[in-house]
């Protein structure tokens, strides 16, 4: 039996060439092509979770003794795969899992060098090389005035996506410094979430009603 070194691959597998498929799909009447097609390699249903293509076998000595099952042993950890993590691989039930020893990596214009990728994912962390936009807005705030110890009604702004369990950052989109309120710390902003919405309460925390100067906040969720 072959054990995969370099030796031995040299001498009983040759390399093989590339394989093509043309992705066009069969032209119609008048000669343009379909378009919105499935793909030329289409795997169908499974009833359980698998890998569908097995990119680098992490025990090819397994795959090759398998003989009696099509040379399909079970799956490997350690296995560079695409395939489905769901219970029943099929139809609007599927779930898929990409996976590798090491580490998973995206790039944009590069053959894939292991240092310019944009993302990677490892075992202990989630890296970006490149900055993260999540969904934002922007939000006047009220100039009404704030009676003492006393919050404003809520001030909102439509954020597609937010749950009551979603986290707001926010920021004053220019200087405070001069704003009256703001500017001496006079005025607090509370902020909290519902529904695909970004709530602001402003409590006025002093002895004396206070009129807010005028001042809009960056608000970006994180869901």
């Amino acid at each position: 039996m072959c054990k995969f070194d370099a030796d031995c691959i040299n001498v009983t597998a040759p390399a093989s060439g590339v394989t093509l498929i043309n992705l066009r799909g069969q032209p119609i009447l008048g000669g343009a092509y379909k378009t919105g097609i499935k793909g030329r390699l289409n795997f169908l249903t499974s009833n359980s979770k698998s890998h569908i293509i097995t990119l680098v076998d992490s025990a090819p000595d397994r795959t090759l003794s398998a003989m009696g099952s099509n040379n399909r042993p079970s799956y490997d950890k350690n296995d560079a795969y695409i395939g489905c993590d769901s219970n029943y691989c099929q139809e609007a039930h599927t779930g898929i899992a990409i996976a590798a020893p090491v580490s998973i990596s995206g790039y944009i214009a590069n053959a894939g060098d292991g240092a310019a990728w944009k993302e990677r994912l490892t075992a202990t962390q989630k890296s970006f090389a490149v900055p993260i936009k999540t969904p934002g807005a922007t939000l006047k705030l009220s100039t009404n005035e704030i009676a003492a110890h006393t919050c404003s009604v809520a001030q909102t702004v439509a954020l597609a996506g937010l749950s009551p369990d979603s986290v707001i950052k926010r920021s004053f989109a220019r200087t405070p410094i001069g704003v009256a309120g703001y500017g001496t710390g006079t005025l607090q902003i509370s902020t909290f979430a519902t529904t695909d919405t970004a709530d602001f309460v402003v409590c006025n925390i002093t002895s004396s009603s206070v009129t807010p100067g005028a001042i809009a906040v960056n608000v970006r969720e994180e869901q």
